[in-house]
């Protein structure tokens, strides 16, 4: 298989600091190879080294097999490298079309050619079966649907490795989803993908290849079939993890909340929980599953569409925050 990126001996220091120290990386055609590690790993300092934003001071960029000591972004672009970022970058008040062509809009007898520009946009969605209107407002879509559009911008503008940097961050299970649909497709189509998540199980559901940065060393580099969880996490923080439950002396008392039935709109539907009182209990899910509301709901922030809060057997008046308090 072609290489179509690669760093050698890459080393970078800030001052005294060492941020990468001779790295060695490689991106094939058609992979998606995710980069993992803890924060202040060395991932940032990698990703701007490939990207042309920070020079190596020691090592090279290897770009389809040609060296380049010092890349610039606008090089780097021309070559085929591209980032999509964690915050993305898209203008919100303009319209989807408008973001695509951004800097490239077509013309015609001086004037931008509207109907080119959104049947560009509509072709550049369509290739890669993303359903977005090029008529809307980046502003108004889902964070899910930004993030598409970014990438298939990248890909319009001749991107040939992307980094994907967190792009499943601030998603639901659901939109995380459609964005590795779109993942695996790029990766089936040829296109080379270096992937950056904190969230591990994506990243041994996804990647063909893992890379683990520590303390900016390359500690492994192993096909994504030959991990599991407790030896990626093993290798981003060269501890052994332990499954084993921890034990639990205290016993727990009476019921302090009640949660009976509770909704609120199409996020959180007929939720019921019960607090005792000397227990800790953990709401978890996927971000944007319900757990910004659930907050809102029981400080009074927001009415609920239905059911009911209790605190020591006694109603809490809905969408009232000094009940709330005083409860």
């Amino acid at each position: 298989m072609d290489v179509r990126i690669e760093l050698a001996g890459v080393s970078k220091s800030f001052g005294g600091a060492v941020a990468l120290r001779e790295i060695d990386f490689a991106v094939n055609g058609g992979e998606v190879h995710a980069l993992v590690g803890m924060n202040g790993a060395g991932k940032s300092t990698l990703v701007k080294i490939l990207s042309g934003a920070l020079v190596p001071d020691a090592g090279e960029v290897l770009i389809d097999g040609a060296g380049h000591g010092a890349l610039t972004p606008r090089r780097a672009r021309a070559l085929g490298v591209s980032i999509v970022h964690q915050h993305r970058t898209l203008v919100p008040q303009l319209t989807v079309a408008e973001n695509m062509l951004l800097g490239r809009l077509p013309r015609r007898a001086g004037a931008v050619d509207w109907r080119r520009a959104h049947a560009e946009a509509a072709r550049a969605l369509a290739a890669l079966d993303v359903r977005v209107p090029t008529r809307a407002v980046a502003g108004e879509l889902g964070p899910a649907q930004q993030t598409l559009v970014e990438i298939a911008r990248e890909v319009a503008t001749g991107g040939k490795v992307l980094v994907l940097d967190e792009p499943t961050a601030s998603l639901g299970g659901a939109d995380a989803a459609t964005v590795h649909d779109l993942v695996r497709r790029l990766s089936s189509a040829g296109i080379s993908i270096v992937y950056i998540s904190h969230h591990l199980d994506e990243v041994l559901g996804l990647a063909d290849r893992i890379t683990v940065l520590r303390d900016g060393r390359r500690i492994v580099t192993a096909a994504g079939a030959d991990l599991d969880l407790a030896g990626l996490v093993r290798a981003m923080t060269g501890e052994q993890i332990s499954h084993q439950r921890p034990r639990r002396d205290r016993a727990a008392g009476e019921t302090v909340l009640e949660i009976d039935a509770l909704a609120s709109g199409a996020r959180l539907a007929e939720l019921t929980l019960t607090v005792r009182a000397h227990e800790v209990v953990a709401v978890l899910g996927p971000a944007g599953d319900g757990q910004s509301e659930l907050f809102d709901l029981l400080s009074g922030r927001r009415r609920p569409s239905g059911g009911r809060i209790r605190v020591a057997g006694a109603d809490v008046a809905a969408g009232d925050v000094g009940a709330a308090l005083a409860a």
